[in-house]
């Protein structure tokens, strides 16, 4: 468990929560989960599934605590459109919608992407820069990179995650589009044009489309960042259980030599 309540709408994040390249700063990936589970625990939708999530990083979310407002944007029996929104120090510092629509059985079915064989190999531990600083992506995840390296520059990458946790808010059942979600804001660092200790490449925003839950615990993540030298470039990134193609993720990054 990542997160708790310590008043009605009043959380305390934990120190693992945090980013490795930020001190006390969080991951984007602890928040992504947190906003579905807050989503779909306050305002449950009923025979409803997540489509889309999107999510605005507005400033730096430091461990510690967090207060939390939710709105109903759009209410119908098809769609629910859901907006959840963080403050620290009573600053806005995170906002997002979970987009959700009814879910039909007997619905058209397009054809199915099966996982690549070349992801069905071990892989590897990233090699973490040599310090002492607890972090999520090293401290909680398990990470296995098959293709390319962590904070790296070689553009694309792609690797097996396992979030940590079976719980994230609360003592809830960690949800499998919570996991996603979780999962996805590794994009950037996986495909990196610019390693870490040339410059800085931060996400501001993250999207995550959905196309079917999955149980699987390890999720497979490839993803390629696209730039043209302008200040900011594209991440864009596919999700894989066992069976096949989960979700999209999609990142906007800001890239520069990190003298300014």
């Amino acid at each position: 468990m990542l997160y708790h309540h310590i008043a009605p709408n009043t959380i305390l994040a934990d120190p693992r929560t945090a980013a490795f390249w930020y001190p006390n700063a969080q991951h984007g990936g602890p928040l992504a989960g947190l906003l579905v589970e807050i989503a779909r625990q306050k305002m449950p939708a009923p025979n409803m599934h997540p489509a889309r999530l999107y999510l605005s990083i507005i400033r730096p979310v430091l461990t510690g605590e967090l207060c939390w407002e939710i709105e109903l944007v759009k209410g119908g029996k098809n769609i629910q459109q859901v907006k959840v929104s963080l403050y620290q120090n009573t600053k806005l510092v995170v906002h997002g919608t979970l987009l959700s629509y009814l879910t039909r059985p007997q619905s058209p079915k397009g054809a199915s992407v099966v996982l690549p064989e070349w992801a069905k190999a071990a892989g590897r531990s990233p090699d973490w820069p040599d310090d002492t600083m607890m972090h999520f992506a090293k401290d909680v995840s398990d990470v296995k990179i098959i293709r390319g390296q962590m904070l790296g520059s070689q553009g694309e990458g792609a690797a097996w995650i396992d979030v940590g946790v079976d719980q994230l808010l609360d003592h809830f059942p960690l949800s499998d589009y919570a996991r996603m979600a979780m999962v996805s804001d590794f994009s950037n660092a996986l495909s990196s044009v610019i390693s870490v200790d040339q410059g800085r490449f931060i996400n501001a925003d993250l999207s995550i489309e959905f196309l079917r839950a999955s149980t699987d615990e390890a999720l497979m993540l490839s993803s390629k960042t696209y730039s043209v030298g302008e200040g900011s470039g594209i991440v864009d990134g596919q999700i894989y259980d066992q069976k096949g193609l989960v979700a999209f993720c999609r990142q906007t990054i800001l890239l520069d030599r990190g003298d300014s």
